[in-house]
C-alpha cells in the first residue's frame, strides 16, 4: 500500500496544507518543521519529486523609458506574453551613470536569463551580466558574440526594399540621414540603402547630425543633387519634413521621405511618413520564447532576423 501525504501528516502530527508545502519547498513554514516532514516522508519510503524550477527572468532597457516608446512597449509587450509570471525584473535606464552597474547585479545570480534592449552589445550592463554567466537575448542587434542571442528587425533588408521603392519613383540622388553616434542597427539599415543604390547607379550622401539644428544647412548643401531622404527612423523623418516645410519646399515634391518604425506621429503627420512597420511584439515574443529555451538548455545561441514591412505613405509620392 503506497504512502500518502495524510499518511504522513498523522504521523508528523501536522496539517495536510503543512505537508504540501514542505513537499513542494513552497509556503512559509519554520525550517525545523519542514525538515521534520522531509524526514518522516523519507523514512515512511513516499518518493519526493523535484519541484518544477520557477525561471526568473528579467526585462533591461537601457535607453529612456518603455512607456513612452511604441517600440520599445512592443517589445516588453510581446516578451510579457512569452514569459508570463518568469518576468521577476523590469529595468529602465538612460545611461550606466544614471543606472548605476551595481543596482542591476545585486541579486543578478538568482536571474536565470536577461532580455536587453535599447543598448549596444557592449554596454557595461549587458557585459556585466554575461560576466555572471546570465542567459541573455538582445533585441534588435546584431552580434558575433557567442555569448549572446539576438532578435533583430531585417535592418538590411527592409532599407533595400524601401531604397528600391524609391528608385522606382524615378529618383537618383538619395541621402540617408542618422544621429551621432551611428548604431549598429543605423548602420545595417545604410548599408542596405547603399547596396540598392549602387545596385541602380545612384547617389547616396550619408547625413549624421549631433544636434537636429544642423538639419538645415545640411539638406541647403544637397538640395542641387538629393531628391529622396531616408531617415534612419520617424522621429528623424518627422524633423526632416519640418525643416523642409520651413525652407518653403515641399514634400513629396522637391524631397520625397521614407522613416522606418510606423510610429503614430509619422501616421497623423501632414504628408503621412511613408514608413517601415517593426514587428516590435512579435520580436518582443520570440526573445521570451527563445530565452525561455536557452535557459532550460533547449537550443544553441544564434542570431534571428525578423521581416519588416514596407508602409507606403504620401511622403514618398504614393497616395
Amino acid at each position: 500500500m503506497s504512502v500518502t501525504m495524510k499518511d504522513i501528516a498523522q504521523r508528523a502530527n501536522v496539517s495536510l496544507s503543512a505537508v504540501s508545502q514542505a513537499l513542494r519547498n513552497k509556503g512559509t513554514l519554520a525550517p525545523e518543521t519542514r525538515k521534520k516532514i522531509i524526514t518522516i516522508a523519507e523514512e515512511m519510503g513516499y518518493m519526493i519529486q523535484e519541484p518544477e524550477k520557477q525561471l526568473r527572468l528579467a526585462v533591461v532597457c537601457t535607453d529612456g523609458s518603455m512607456s513612452s516608446s511604441e517600440i520599445y512597449n512592443g517589445f516588453y509587450e510581446g516578451a510579457k506574453n512569452a514569459l508570463g509570471d518568469s518576468i521577476c525584473l523590469v529595468a529602465v535606464a538612460p545611461s550606466p551613470d544614471a543606472f548605476p552597474i551595481s543596482s542591476i547585479l545585486v541579486g543578478a545570480e538568482r536571474i536565470d536569463g536577461v532580455i536587453f534592449f535599447g543598448g549596444e552589445v557592449d554596454h557595461p550592463i549587458l557585459q556585466a551580466l554575461l560576466q555572471l554567466d546570465v542567459k541573455c537575448v538582445v533585441i534588435n542587434r546584431e552580434s558575433s558574440d557567442k555569448r549572446v542571442s539576438t532578435v533583430s528587425l531585417d535592418n538590411h533588408n527592409s532599407f533595400y526594399e524601401a531604397t528600391s521603392h524609391l528608385i522606382e519613383h524615378g529618383h537618383t540622388g538619395f541621402a540617408y540621414v542618422h544621429l551621432e553616434p551611428m548604431t549598429s542597427w543605423s548602420r545595417l539599415r545604410l548599408e542596405g540603402c547603399r547596396e540598392a543604390i549602387e545596385k541602380n547607379k545612384g547617389q547616396l550622401r550619408v547625413i549624421g547630425l549631433k544636434k537636429y539644428a544642423e538639419l538645415e544647412n545640411k539638406i541647403r548643401g544637397i538640395a542641387a543633387s538629393t531628391t529622396a531622404m531616408l531617415a534612419e527612423n520617424d522621429l528623424v523623418a518627422i524633423e526632416i519634413l519640418n525643416v523642409i516645410r520651413a525652407m518653403g519646399m515641399q514634400v513629396p515634391g522637391d524631397f520625397a521621405i521614407f522613416g522606418c518604425d510606423n510610429l503614430s506621429i509619422g501616421a497623423s503627420s501632414k504628408p503621412a511618413i511613408s514608413t517601415i512597420d517593426v514587428p516590435a511584439y512579435r520580436i518582443g515574443e520570440i526573445a521570451g520564447v527563445l530565452l525561455r529555451d536557452l535557459v532550460n538548455g533547449d537550443t544553441s545561441y544564434g542570431n534571428l532576423i525578423v521581416p519588416g514591412q514596407l508602409v507606403l505613405k504620401e511622403s514618398c509620392g504614393c497616395s
